[in-house]
């Protein structure tokens, strides 16, 4: 969700990462009030606006604007 205002402000960036696996692991053991509408919620709605955001990000080339960290912690130097 890209906002080029709040870009302008702001000097320092992070983009963190994580693979599915982990995401979903950690989402999985959250007590949403109110809770997810479905089972498959995470699957069909969550991880697809996550996967959409790196694709933006990656076309507006603004990746390179963000100190990315890892699934690993690391932030690259």
């Amino acid at each position: 969700m890209y906002n080029r205002r709040l870009d302008e402000l702001v000097d320092h960036k992070y983009f963190i990462t994580l693979p599915f696996d982990v995401c979903k692991s950690r989402r999985v053991l959250r007590n949403y009030q109110p809770p997810e509408p479905y089972e498959t919620y995470f699957e069909e709605k969550y991880w697809p606006v996550y996967e959409a955001q790196i694709v933006e990000a990656n076309t507006r080339n603004a990746l390179s604007k963000y100190a990315v960290i890892l699934n690993t912690g690391s932030i690259p130097t």
